[in-house]
């Protein structure tokens, strides 16, 4: 048999480590050596746990456990398999069973002698209290980590680790699963009014109505205001009930006003994931749009086909266009009074070679979403002064089209400079003033359109081209939109004409009203949806002066009318140049009693509105209510006596110059017919207030020059942009401090973007965009990333992308994209592009995107780093061989970290305990209570810093031995110190308490002693 050494005997037995070496001999294992650790787990002394252990007593087993555990070991002696088994056993006759694991391995020692190393780990505890856990439901959602902290559903890091495992269940109770994502409407619009405690509360209401409402179901707060239910389905029906329950019971319970919640559904196919159902819910619940009056949307093959369509779309645009699958319809326009033609409007029609007809309801609102209708409505554009002289060869007169322009198009050309080379290219001898291209908008895009766009207008109109605003009247109409916008005619919605005598003919009411505000400020009007004669008698009687529509004529393309022609068909008759111009001016003429008419409707505009002289003496003929309440004054005849109806009365002392200097220049004819002013006026009970105004010039035989002018109180929303601008100067003020430069982005969707810089050495940047005419943010991101290593140039663009920017600014998060910028040596720096969304008071969201240089923290990070996998490899090798490790980190300061190995190590001082202890020596002392009587003092004396730092110089190992008092009785342990220098000039003092087994395992390796 083989024979320990007396030295590593004693090595061994001392250790804690419950472990037993064996030998074997005809086909069973004599036990050689037990260890103190052991001796301890099984209560028994050290002769009689050898003998016990050599005999193999299968009695002490669970019956059950019995048979497995030996097969295991036979199969192991004979090398034909691992032993690693969990059982169940008694350590003496009587014993209650505990839970054993073991583990066995082959050791060869050095003189060749092949024996098996088993070590032993009594589980019973750690079983216990495993099955106390396991009766708990909430085991996995009370960890902060799987919780939602506000309402306390499980959240999303609960649903990517267990939700497949709810789907499964729900499955294999023969059930079909479904998910159901829900969002809460408005709840940006719900924060802002109330705060966000209210909003909180309003979410935590959510998650109890839900919980409630599917008492079975698994339900998950998702990101920001979204929820997720998955629960069995029973039927559409049912779950539309459930979801409409829930979101009555959230509007009632609600503080405040809240529009409630709108959900998608799905239902689980036969090998879909949850993240797959969740994102088919999302699209489900995008087709609510703004419907308010339905709450649920089931996702369906339709919608899945309806993504196809618009994915067909957007890829085959553009060989559309080239290849002319995109043709113009042409619609005629006719005067009233007449029936003659008088113009056309051209409209799109996509005849696919493979799909067949695309109607403008399905391609033009994809187009749009992905802002792309500037390239379709230039192109109609095109085709449209491309057709225009083949008319006149063709013997057909040549009369003016209107082409349909969105607001967003103004965001990505400059339609004025396009439609003026388009026109000059095939137009050159129609007319000079390019009044045969008409560019029609609608009222929605005008309300919300920017800036920019209304100075693309000015700049159309000054060109000679004619701008005409449709669908007034959709639901965003205004009378302020007569002054607001410089139009030439507007278009009333079909909607209108076409429900004539709803809510007691109310349409006809409003139509003659705003046929004769038009006309009294010199603006033409049109109806559209002309379908029978008794409209059109009806917009005759009320002085409509043209309408579309069926009745005079349904678009065709330009083909189809000339092979009319050809074959002698009747076309209706055409206006001449001249009669269209002398009827348009006699139309206008005849607007004299158009001032009764505004008097009866003025009172009812929301805004002040009065008509006034175009002269010097600035006399007003006419004010509604609202003005005289925004001076203060109760009464028209108390605004009278106040302002003394004249506009000197009206404006600030100090303002008047503007406004009398604008009188001037109308009467000399240096102004267009629309102007905007801003001034300050002062009312009646002495407070100073800023108004807007929009003023149209009118001139008429009655009243000679007037001015119609629309004044709205701007003060709040003045103050409010001013403290604005303070906050910003004062954030971008802070940003430049931090970052090398920062980018302000007013707008994902358009991309506008100023630049605001803090190194001067990097200037030529700005000069560099502004000179390739860069204004858009991804535009100077792709001219940036020419500085940026090559490898890293796609991801930062990638990331960078103004949809993941949205989509990872949400909440106000930061967003990162790190690259490395290439530098003139041809070395590289670190950098770091940060994003952060601005929900700003006036309602513009805003991205701060600041550009920071990170070299030097990167490579302190990496050096950081490396020195921690070094040490950490270092301690990982050292807890190989001791039971625990503690570093001291400096022995001035002792300073010190202590790792554990082995929960089970009862030596250690408990963890709440050791984090009281920040000084090495005081963890000394404290450790040193368990230490013999009488190697105490000694103990201490060998540890003091003096002593290890006099000691370990030179790479010298130090250990100092002593004797520790267990239950069991004295064990005999060693405290082993050196030194680790690390790479950053850092050095520790490594301490270690030998485990014996892992020192033999360090002698095999070749380690030092």
């Amino acid at each position: 048999m083989y024979q320990f050494s007396e030295e590593l005997r004693k090595q061994y037995e001392s250790m804690t480590t419950p472990l037993a070496y064996y030998q074997a001999v005809d086909e069973g294992l004599v036990a050689l050596l037990v260890t103190d650790g052991l001796c301890a787990m099984m209560g028994l002394e050290r002769e009689k746990l050898t003998e016990q252990l050599s005999r193999e007593r299968i009695e002490l087993f669970h019956p059950r456990d019995a048979a497995k555990t030996v097969a295991a070991m036979h199969a192991f002696l004979h090398k034909e398999g691992l032993y690693d088994q969990i059982y169940r056993t008694r350590y003496t006759q009587g014993d209650s069973y505990h839970f054993v694991h073991s583990c066995a391995s082959w050791q060869t020692m050095s003189d060749g002698t092949e024996l098996v190393c088993i070590i032993y780990l009594d589980m019973t505890r750690c079983m216990e209290e495993s099955e106390q856990l396991s009766k708990n439901e909430k085991l996995f959602q009370d960890d902060m980590f799987y919780t939602d902290k506000l309402t306390g559903l499980p959240n999303l890091n609960y649903m990517i680790q267990f939700a497949d495992e709810r789907v499964h269940t729900i499955r294999r109770l023969g059930q079909t699963p479904m998910l159901i994502y829900t969002d809460v409407i408005s709840m940006q619009y719900y924060n802002g009014q109330y705060g966000f405690d209210v909003g909180n509360k309003l979410l935590c209401l959510v998650a109890e109505t839900l919980k409630s409402t599917f008492p079975d179901a698994l339900v998950i707060r998702g990101a920001d205001d979204h929820f997720i239910v998955i629960d069995a389905f029973d039927s559409e029906k049912q779950v539309d009930e459930k979801i409409n329950a829930a979101d009555q019971l959230i509007q009632q319970k609600a503080e405040g006003n809240t529009s409630g919640i709108k959900a998608g559904a799905c239902i689980y196919q036969e090998h879909s994931t949850t993240v797959v159902a969740m994102d088919h819910a999302r699209d489900a619940i995008k087709w609510l749009g703004n419907d308010l009056n339905r709450v649920c949307s089931f996702y369906t093959r339709t919608v899945e086909d309806h993504d196809w369509n618009q994915h067909y779309i957007i890829d085959s645009f553009d060989r559309a266009l080239h290849e002319h699958w995109i043709k113009v319809y042409y619609q005629g326009i006719s005067r009233t009074k007449t029936g003659k033609s008088t113009a056309y409007e051209a409209l799109a029609r996509w005849i696919d070679p493979i799909r067949g007809v695309l109607s403008p309801g399905e391609f033009i609102p994809v187009l749009e979403k992905y802002h792309l209708l500037h390239m379709l409505d230039l192109y109609m554009a095109e085709q449209v002064c491309k057709d225009m002289p083949m008319r006149r060869v063709r013997g057909l007169p040549v009369l003016p089209v209107t082409v349909n322009f969105a607001a967003q198009d103004f965001d990505y050309e400059d339609i004025p400079t396009r439609l003026e080379q388009i026109y000059n290219q095939y137009c050159p001898n129609l007319h000079p003033e390019k009044k045969y291209l008409i560019v029609e908008i609608t009222e929605q895009d005008m309300a919300r359109a920017t800036d920019r766009f209304h100075e693309q207008i000015r700049r159309l109109k000054s060109l000679g081209f004619r701008v005409w605003l449709d669908d007034f009247g959709s639901g965003y109409s205004s009378l302020n939109a007569f002054s607001r916008f410089d139009v030439d005619l507007i278009k009333f919605d079909m909607d209108l004409l076409r429900n004539l005598d709803d809510h007691n003919g109310a349409n006809r009411r409003i139509m003659n009203a705003m046929v004769q505000v038009a006309r009294g400020l010199g603006i033409h009007t049109l109806a559209e949806g002309l379908e029978t004669e008794r409209q059109r008698a009806f917009l005759q009687e009320i002085g409509c002066e043209l309408a579309q529509g069926y009745l005079y004529h349904k678009p065709e393309p330009l083909e189809e009318t000339f092979v009319k022609a050809e074959a002698g068909n009747q076309l209706r008759p055409f206006e001449t140049p001249d009669e269209r111009e002398q009827l348009s001016r006699k139309w206008l003429d005849e607007s004299e009693h158009s001032l009764a008419v505004i008097e009866q409707f003025g009172d009812h505009m929301p805004g002040g509105f009065y008509i006034c002289k175009a002269d010097e003496s600035g006399e007003l003929l006419y004010a509604n209510r609202s003005l005289c309440q925004l001076y203060g004054c109760d009464s028209l005849a108390d605004f009278k006596d106040f302002s003394g109806f004249n506009l000197r009365g009206l404006v600030h002392p100090d303002d008047q110059n503007v406004i009398f200097s604008t009188v001037r220049k109308r009467m000399e004819g240096y102004l267009q017919e629309t102007d905007y002013l801003e001034y300050r006026i002062i009312r009646k009970d002495g407070q100073v207030r800023w108004v807007d105004e929009y003023n149209y010039f009118v001139h008429s035989e009655l009243h000679k020059d007037v001015y119609y002018v629309f004044l709205s109180d701007t003060t709040e929303a003045r103050q409010r942009i001013e403290a604005e601008k303070v906050l910003r100067a004062a954030a971008i003020e802070a940003l430049t401090r931090v970052y090398a430069s920062v980018w302000i982005i007013h707008d994902l969707e358009s991309q506008r973007m100023e630049m605001f810089r803090t190194d001067e050495k990097r200037a030529y940047m700005e000069k560099a965009l502004a000179a390739a005419g860069v204004d858009r943010y991804y535009d100077g991101l792709v001219f940036f990333s020419r500085m940026i290593v090559e490898e890293d140039r796609q991801p930062f663009l990638e990331g960078a992308k103004p949809e993941n920017v949205a989509k990872n600014t949400q909440g106000r998060r930061i967003y990162s994209v790190p690259f490395r910028k290439i530098l003139e040596n041809g070395g590289f720096r670190y950098y770091r592009l940060e994003f952060i969304r601005l929900d700003l008071k006036s309602g513009e969201n805003t991205i701060v995107a600041g550009i920071k240089d990170i070299d030097d923290e990167v490579r302190k990070e990496r050096e950081t780093q490396q020195s921690l996998e070094f040490r950490a490899a270092v301690i990982e090798a050292l807890t190989k061989i001791y039971d625990s490790v503690w570093i001291v980190k400096d022995l001035v300061t002792q300073r010190f970290e202590l790792f554990r190995v082995d929960n089970t190590l009862s030596h250690l001082m408990p963890a709440q305990e050791a984090a009281k202890l920040i000084r090495f020596t005081d963890a000394l002392a404290f450790y040193s209570r368990l230490i013999l009587p009488e190697d105490r003092q000694r103990f201490l004396e060998a540890v003091t810093p003096e002593a290890i730092d006099r000691n370990t110089k030179d790479g010298r190992f130090y250990s100092v031995p002593f004797r520790r008092v267990s239950e069991n009785g004295i064990r005999h342990y060693r405290m082993e110190f050196t030194r680790m220098n690390l790479e950053n000039g850092e050095t520790n003092i490594v301490a270690g308490f030998r485990d014996v087994d892992m020192f033999v395992h360090s002698v095999q390796e070749g380690l030092p002693s």
